[in-house]
């Protein structure tokens, strides 16, 4: 006698079909890499900003021996100024960087005079003067508790719409020293706005392109064709950046859209369209330029990241021979040594670390992740093997014999430390040093660059 199935069978078995494609969906990761059309091909980058800004920093070289500059080559602009050997002036702005006169030109009261000064005093270096703080939107000014560290966060508008990217960050000690500067602004905004967006001299910049066709065209970027009867909007402003949020079957979660302006060189500022959207048919979530008045995509960034362990061959406690606890009195003798654990771990705090420690999730990584980057001359980083860091150390011969273990043991020192102090709240919008911050405040790519000696 035949017997039929339940439907209860058929249905549990749909579910695991369901189960196991999602699960090898998954596991592919099928993403689109990042595209910045001031990096693709024809597209040819003007090194002559960076190359006078360069030079403009012998002046600051000059009063402050160990100054380092780093010129951002998209925007420009000084991205790193710090001093190796302390800070960039004495307290309250004295002896160092900024001469008196200029100190002096500011009021008492101004809690950023110094910042303004140091801008004004190396105007050629930046492109601009401490005026453009005036058009800019204070978007965070903080002093933390315990080190009395303040920072200042600008971020650079024009016509009410925010730059992409364009923020300018200070931080000054307790005393009012500056400890470093860091500056992603476009020299010249306005007549940059005027060349990128010639109509503009005339008239309010008004897109082409609205914001539903802007999404409707991300969308289409990541290869998801969108109708304009499957959206659904759920808020707009009225405000200059004109923001909306929709929602669509197609996609798995709401998608913003507003207005931004897009450096397309350190001399040209487009207006686009910064669409973030995350299509139901890929695991990625996108950041995505739509140029407002042709509808090109001007640049696409993936803002997911996988997690993936890796393991270390290393020393977890304070030292090859670990004085911790302590001894109860002072002694001459040293402590045992111990020996290198293997530990694999993906982060020690999933929050702060949410790309885990290294950026390569292949079965080669190297010491180069958000948190840090480990390297030693005449060798670079140092690669792992089927995401192994595993490199000989014998502690009787030289330190030369195994720089290799010395860097993996930096690394993961670094990347401890990190998310440590995160979980104890030095975070992005405290101003930590990360590569990327995940749109959660702060100035980002100050990663930590560690070098072991030879």
């Amino acid at each position: 006698m035949k017997k039929s199935i339940p439907p209860m069978v058929f249905g549990l078995l749909g579910i695991l079909a369901c189960f196991l494609y999602q699960t090898t969906w998954a596991q592919t990761k099928w993403v689109l890499p990042d595209y910045d059309k001031r990096l693709a091909a024809p597209m040819v980058q003007d090194l002559s900003v960076v190359t006078d800004r360069e030079a403009a920093a012998g002046s600051l070289r000059a009063r402050v021996t160990n100054a380092v500059v780093n010129i951002d080559r998209l925007h420009g602009s000084p991205r790193m100024v710090i001093n190796r050997r302390g800070f960039l002036t004495g307290p309250a702005g004295h002896d160092g960087a900024i001469p008196e006169e200029i100190l002096s030109r500011f009021p008492e009261t101004d809690p950023h005079k110094i910042i303004r000064a140091f801008i004004d005093t190396y105007q050629s270096m930046f492109g601009h003067d401490a005026s453009v703080l005036s058009n800019a939107v204070l978007i965070r000014y903080h002093t933390m508790p315990n080190s009395g560290l303040k920072l200042t966060l600008w971020q650079q508008t024009v016509d009410g719409i925010p730059v992409f990217q364009g923020v300018l960050a200070g931080a000054l000690s307790s005393n009012d020293e500056l400890v470093s500067l860091s500056s992603l602004f476009i020299g010249d905004p306005e007549n940059a706005a005027n060349r990128g967006m010639p109509t503009r001299k005339s008239r309010e910049p008004v897109p082409t392109i609205d914001p539903a066709q802007a999404l409707q065209l991300a969308a289409l970027n990541v290869g998801v064709t969108i109708a304009p009867d499957e959206l659904t909007i759920l808020y707009h402003s009225d405000n200059a950046e004109q923001k909306h949020i929709y929602k669509s079957l197609k996609l798995t979660q709401e998608a913003c859209v507003r207005l931004r302006w897009f450096p397309l060189t350190p001399k040209i500022l487009r207006l686009c369209w910064e669409v973030t959207l995350w299509p139901t048919n890929t695991p990625g979530k996108y950041l995505i330029l739509v140029d407002a008045e042709t509808g090109e995509v001007m640049l696409r960034r993936c803002l997911t990241r996988w997690q993936k362990p890796v393991t270390f061959n290393v020393f977890t406690n304070d030292s090859p021979t670990p004085f911790s606890p302590g001894w109860s009195e002072p002694i001459l003798d040293q402590p045992q040594a111990v020996s290198r654990s293997l530990v694999t771990v993906t982060n020690f705090s999933p929050t702060g670390s949410p790309m885990g420690w290294v950026d390569d999730d292949g079965q080669f990584p190297t010491t180069s992740g958000n948190n840090a980057i480990a390297r030693a001359p005449g060798i670079g980083t140092v690669i792992g093997t089927n995401r192994v860091f595993n490199f000989p150390l014998d502690l009787s011969q030289e330190p030369s014999n195994y720089v290799h273990a010395s860097v993996v043991q930096l690394f993961y020192d670094a990347n401890w430390y990190h998310d440590v102090l995160y979980e104890l709240g030095f975070t992005e919008s405290l101003g930590n040093y990360q590569k990327r911050n995940f749109r959660r405040g702060g100035f980002e790519g100050d990663p930590p660059n560690l070098r072991c000696a030879r």
